[in-house]
Formats: C-alpha cells, sequence, structure tokens
C-alpha cells in the first residue's frame, strides 16, 4: 500500500511514521471488508477521512456482532 505523508506533530493519532505504514494496511483492510469498499475508492480519500469511515464502520460492526 504504501506510506502516507503526515505531519507528526498534528498527528493525534500516530507519532511516528513507521506505526502509520504498518496500521494504515489494516485501516484499509478492516473497511474492504465491512463496508466493501475497493482499494481505488479508499486510496481516493484524505487521511482524515479514512480514520473516521474506519471509526464508525468499526462501530457499527462491533455493534452489530456485539464484540467488545
Amino acid at each position: 500500500m504504501g506510506c502516507y505523508s503526515i505531519d507528526e506533530s498534528n498527528c493525534p493519532f500516530f507519532s511516528r511514521k513507521e506505526l502509520l505504514c504498518n496500521d494504515i494496511d489494516e485501516v484499509f483492510a478492516d473497511l474492504a471488508f465491512i463496508n466493501h469498499w475497493s482499494l481505488s475508492e479508499m486510496a481516493a480519500m484524505t487521511l482524515d477521512d479514512l480514520l473516521l469511515f474506519h471509526d464508525l464502520a468499526m462501530q457499527r460492526f462491533e455493534s452489530a456482532h456485539s464484540v467488545i
């Protein structure tokens, strides 16, 4: 997938670029699995949008499947 370039000083979710490089693949995988979105759809989104939709998708999935 590759890494996103971010300003680390303004990123509350990731303090290091290496962490973002590893975790963004999980974000893509979760969104593809839960929302059935293609990589091309997600690649067009901003990082903020990806993280927002990931959070909403995880909440919906956990609510629907009673995952704690």
